[in-house]
């Protein structure tokens, strides 16, 4: 939630304080804050979907959708921060969720690492469905706010002339939520090698 916070003070302070001083170097700024945020939400990505330490794993996933946060901030667009905060919103919750259900694994079984807890948390089928409703939700599907968020700000990406956007969305959204997922196969139903 800290994360989401510091985001969301550096663009309201961009919007009040900046816009107007940067107004001459906002497509150079635009694309500037683009392709780094693009480079780092799929290397946040790739880096989520090798972990195998919780923590770790939810720390790169972090790193992941606050720079497609910063994509959308990038944006310079009133639809980009419309997008950004909907999704800022979303994934505020489903991170809490997250950092929960692995508090509770943590507390009852001492570890968090994937490996070790393999099958070992059917005795917990409440933290089971949250950990999975939750990995649902950062995959961005439907019924959840980061769907909305999501694509909110793959059409301010589109509308601006950055369609390739899309690609990385999703490539972030299938490697984090793919990653998040594993685990919950992995620790509450037992699949996989241990």
């Amino acid at each position: 939630m800290i994360v989401e916070l510091g985001l969301y003070a550096v663009a309201r302070m961009y919007w009040t304080i900046f816009a107007a001083s940067f107004a001459a170097f906002t497509p150079s700024l635009r694309t500037a804050f683009i392709v780094a945020g693009a480079l780092t939400t799929l290397t946040g990505a790739v880096m989520c979907f090798a972990q195998f330490h919780l923590k770790r794993m939810l720390a790169f996933s972090t790193i992941s959708h606050m720079e497609l946060l910063f994509v959308g901030f990038g944006l310079f667009t009133p639809a980009g921060m419309a997008g950004l905060l909907v999704y800022l919103a979303g994934h505020s919750f489903v991170k809490a969720a997250l950092f929960l259900t692995t508090g509770i694994l943590l507390h009852r079984f001492r570890t968090v690492e994937e490996l070790e807890l393999k099958g070992q948390c059917p005795v917990s089928p409440v933290t089971g469905i949250v950990f999975s409703v939750a990995g649902s939700a950062l995959a961005g599907m439907p019924p959840f706010t980061t769907f909305f968020g999501s694509a909110w700000l793959d059409e301010a990406a589109r509308s601006s002339g950055y369609g390739w956007i899309t690609v990385v969305t999703s490539l972030a959204a299938i490697a984090t939520a793919g990653a998040v997922l594993r685990v919950a196969g992995r620790i509450f139903l037992g699949l996989g090698p241990g």
